[in-house]
């Protein structure tokens, strides 16, 4: 199944991929964005991640800024456990689909992220990797 989310436009300034410090790998995870300014988060998934970040496909519009938190389920330190996690980010962006069907596609920096939280996206970008 195609991914509906229309990229973000690049002219004149190179494709997305080579602007990109970490390569990201295809995902479909649920989540929620918390807004700084709501205290409600907004339903969505996971499409792609990486060390850098990750795409968050969503029904509703996201204006870029500081302050966000993903709402993911990461595993907890013995690896087996999931637990809910809250990971600071950055919406570097939102773009609408061209098809209609009342998407976004919400480009997401990670932003301060501590050791551990750190340690557990790198050991979930790996084992989506293998």
């Amino acid at each position: 199944m195609s991914n509906p989310i229309v990229p973000v436009s690049n002219a004149g300034i190179g494709s997305t991929a080579e602007r990109r410090a970490h390569s990201r790998i295809a995902v479909s995870w649920a989540a929620s964005l918390r807004s700084p300014h709501s205290l409600t988060p907004l339903p969505g998934q996971v499409i792609d991640v990486s060390m850098g970040g990750a795409a968050f496909a969503s029904p509703h519009a996201v204006k870029p800024g500081d302050g966000y938190s993903l709402l993911l389920e990461l595993a907890a330190g013995d690896g087996k456990a999931k637990q809910a996690t809250a990971i600071p980010v950055s919406v570097l962006n939102c773009v609408a689909s061209a098809t209609g069907n009342r998407q976004h596609r919400v480009n997401l920096r990670f932003a301060s992220l501590s050791p551990s939280l750190r340690q557990a996206i790198e050991q979930l970008v790996r084992q989506m990797k293998s």
